[in-house]
């Protein structure tokens, strides 16, 4: 549908311009053919109303012969032949309303012969139809610029889902490897150990399958849901794991992506506190600055130890998310400071 015709308010303004467009023509036309001005407005502007109704096909014009699509001769005669048919009906329309006015107040509007008044009628009918097709083509081009640009934003957003689906459906197999490799290792030191975890494990997914379903969860039950993780690997390491969190309960109701945490848990454990001989102490922090939160994860490390070996999956998978959803304004950051590795995550406060 046009996109005039779709809008009463914006029908109502166009139509508004041409007539006020009429009004200046009927000052033209009295003057350049002394034309009584009264009997100008009479003509021109009932007849430029009509007209712009009539211009309005100019679009459709534009929308079926696109530049640069078609053949440009083909395009051309089209446009010479429609100017044609709508200068020839608006020639016609204003000379029947002349007469017409002529008849109803006896008087002779416009002195020219009926061969020079077809001229100038018809010579000023293309002018304006030509400036619509102009402006037709350009409201066109505008158009299909708009769709180009709003099916390849869409495009992205499907191409994203479908990139973060799959991301995440990483994080749980990954999770489920290390916590198996965990429970064997207990089956044979304390079998009611390995049955406590097994039990803290079904717990675990159970919640995690729940918040995993969802596109977003609030940091409060990301934390929880850590927590519940921690409890498993306690389990493991016993008094050689301790935990500090230091949380700004303001930020508890952030909406975040399920299962961001659990990762960099997962690393701080792995490649801290197990390659230590006394363990050491996990240090959680959460704060919100500038409508940002920053996460930061802290856990000690032995310089000496080799590092082990990882496909580093966590980390990527977290940055990959972060980079999904928030663009450049999420990131994750690492450090090494002594025998200090510090994690730090952050990402603007936002609906996700």
């Amino acid at each position: 549908m046009h996109p005039i015709l779709s809008d009463n308010k914006r029908l109502a303004v166009y139509l508004a311009v041409w007539v006020a467009a009429g009004f200046l023509l009927s000052f033209g036309i009295s003057r350049w053919y002394s034309i009584d001005l009264f009997g100008s407005f009479l003509l021109v502007v009932p007849a430029m109303f009509v007209y712009g109704e009539m211009n309005l096909s100019a679009w459709f014009v534009a929308r079926t012969f696109p530049l640069g699509k078609k053949n440009i001769r083909q395009i051309l005669a089209v446009l010479l032949a429609s100017m044609i048919v709508i200068s020839m009906l608006w020639t016609a329309l204003c000379w029947g309303w002349l007469l017409i006015l002529e008849q109803l107040f006896s008087v002779i509007l416009f002195p020219q012969k009926i061969i020079s008044q077809l001229f100038i009628i018809g010579g000023i009918g293309s002018q304006l139809y030509l400036i619509s097709l102009g402006v037709s083509y350009l409201m066109s081009t505008v158009e299909v610029s708009r769709n180009a640009e709003r099916n390849a934003f869409e495009a992205q957003l499907l191409a994203q889902s479908a990139e973060l689906k799959a991301l995440r459906m990483q994080i749980n197999p990954h999770f489920l490897f290390n916590s198996l490799n965990s429970i064997n290792a207990l089956i044979s030191q304390g079998p009611e150990q390995a049955r406590e975890m097994t039990t803290f494990l079904a717990d675990f997914f159970r919640k995690s399958l729940q918040y995993g379903s969802k596109e977003t969860i609030t940091l409060g039950e990301e934390i929880s849901l850590l927590n519940d993780y921690l409890a498993i690997e306690k389990i493991r390491f016993g008094r050689r794991i301790e935990i500090e969190q230091e949380i700004d309960p303001s930020a508890l109701s952030v909406p975040v992506p399920p299962l961001i945490l659990q990762p960099l848990m997962e690393n701080a454990i792995k490649h801290g506190i197990s390659g230590t001989v006394d363990g050491g102490i996990i240090r959680l922090e959460v704060k919100k600055k500038q409508n940002r939160v920053f996460i930061t994860l802290e856990n000690p490390f032995d310089r000496e130890m080799p590092p082990k070996k990882g496909t580093g999956l966590g980390l990527q998978i977290i940055r990959k998310r972060l980079e999904t959803i928030f663009g450049s304004d999420g990131d994750i950051q690492v450090y090494r400071d002594e025998n200090i590795f510090r994690t730090v995550l952050f990402f603007p406060i936002r609906s996700l």
